[in-house]
């Protein structure tokens, strides 16, 4: 097993095995923002899984449900847009937190997106612009999310932007777009990156809810499809090969995924 030197201890720890990708809003938090796991799961899956947030949540957001749970692991933002790196990740020799950018800026998206939206005949409002000091705080920098694009036009405004070559994802009523990155992207480059430090997972795995899932459950090893309350299974997921329905949503969803994953079984 790979090991690194923890600081302040003489001794080699021996590094997670196991990289587990999970989505956030749906998957991990409910509706009501309830957690489907603890600081005290964290730390007890902490030996054999490193649990890495992949969102369309921002980085400034997700660190705060990181240090909630108390998980020290790389975060994947913006839909796959950003990715952070603690300081010293499996060996790393950096000694601050590193960012990897995969897609393109804001502000070189926004533009085209307004121009999308206009040949679509589609109003829409921009995240930015609803609270504007709350959207300086989260720091939205690689990534575009608008909401009130339903509508006649809503299947012409992702017609568009899809030939504008954007990604477009939707959760609920928001849909973000990016350019140049998605969330399987992100977790491959997670991956490659540990091969690079010489400090490789033995397996990945994957866990979410909605459409903006399938590229994040397509790169890993195992993948497994939280079930929505009320909606079940998304039909883009259970496409997708050897993905694994998990038969209820929150707490007693992670349950069963987690011990599957750390028997190396299946539900």
């Amino acid at each position: 097993m790979l090991r690194c030197m923890r600081p302040g201890s003489l001794r080699a720890a021996p590094l997670p095995r196991i990289a587990l990708f999970s989505d956030v809003d749906g998957t991990l938090l409910s509706a009501t923002d309830r957690l489907a796991i603890s600081a005290r799961d964290v730390s007890r899956m902490a030996s054999d899984i490193e649990l890495i947030l992949a969102s369309s949540r921002t980085l400034v957001e997700l660190a705060a449900l990181q240090r909630k749970l108390k998980i020290v692991a790389p975060l994947i933002a913006e839909n796959g847009a950003v990715i952070s790196f603690p300081a010293r990740w499996r060996g790393s020799p950096a000694t601050r937190r590193e960012l990897l950018l995969l897609g393109e800026a804001a502000s070189t998206i926004r533009p085209r997106v307004r121009r999308c939206a206009d040949d679509a005949g589609v109003e829409i409002t921009d995240q930015r612009d609803i609270h504007r000091e709350h959207a300086r705080a989260i720091r939205r920098g690689y990534s575009v999310c608008v909401r009130n694009w339903e509508g006649p036009g809503a299947e012409r405004f992702l017609a568009a932007l899809a030939a504008e070559g954007l990604e477009a994802t939707r959760s609920g009523k928001w849909i973000t777009i990016t350019s140049g990155a998605d969330k399987g992207m992100a977790a491959r480059s997670v991956l490659s990156h540990a091969r690079q430090l010489e400090a490789p997972f033995e397996r990945s795995v994957s866990i979410g809810n909605e459409a903006n899932d399938h590229s994040l459950l397509a790169a890993t090893q195992t993948r497994f499809a939280i079930r929505n309350p009320r909606r079940g299974h998304h039909d883009d997921l259970l496409g997708l090969a050897d993905v694994h329905p998990l038969s209820a949503s929150g707490v007693r969803a992670w349950r069963e995924a987690l011990a599957a994953i750390l028997t190396n079984g299946k539900p």
